[in-house]
């Protein structure tokens, strides 16, 4: 059994389309199912197909009033409709129309972000490295260790510019852990 990403339901894997990726060397290999049912998949095509006609007919205008609706409805479910009218209806802008600007801003506030990251942890590094010990080692091995993985990149290795601080908030944990009584 399987959900339904827009309609909700739980239907078994072979109302699903199956997934095929577009990889090199992996074609016509299935990796798993499609989020949306194939009933689901009709409907959008023929709201997508009413949405681009260009000289729109009555029958398309309905069509895309009763989308309007449908949409609507789905949204206030909780649920994500998927398409570039269903894009359109939830507020958020498709991808191909988005435009540099759009880009822009999300690198810059990525970049705010990461530079953010990297000051929080100097700031603890710099406080556990000045914090007076006074407790059980196994907290100060806990706070060590919290702050070591955020010092770690993808590759499970200490970031470059974190290793000489890291290293003496190691050394002053393990003097202390060996002085305790």
């Amino acid at each position: 059994m399987k959900k339904c990403k827009q309609c909700g339901e739980s239907l078994s894997e072979a109302m699903f389309r199956p997934y095929y990726p577009r990889g090199k060397g992996i074609r016509k290999s299935k990796v798993g199912c499609n989020t949306i049912c194939i009933s689901c998949e009709r409907i959008n095509n023929s709201i997508t197909k009413a949405w681009k006609a260009d000289p729109k007919t009555v029958k398309d205008l309905e069509v895309l009033a009763q989308a309007i609706e449908y949409y609507d409805t789905l949204i206030a479910n909780g649920l994500e409709p998927i398409g570039a009218f269903a894009a359109s209806r939830r507020g958020s802008v498709p991808a191909r129309q988005r435009g540099t600007e759009y880009t822009q801003a999300k690198m810059a506030e990525s970049i705010k972000k990461l530079t953010v990251n990297v000051l929080n942890i100097d700031d603890e590094l710099d406080k556990f490295v000045d914090m007076k010990f006074t407790e059980h080692p196994s907290v100060y091995d806990a706070m060590y260790e919290t702050i070591r993985t955020k010092c770690l990149n993808n590759e499970g290795q200490v970031v470059a510019q974190y290793k000489e601080k890291l290293g003496i908030a190691a050394d002053k944990q393990m003097n202390y852990e060996e002085t305790w009584n």
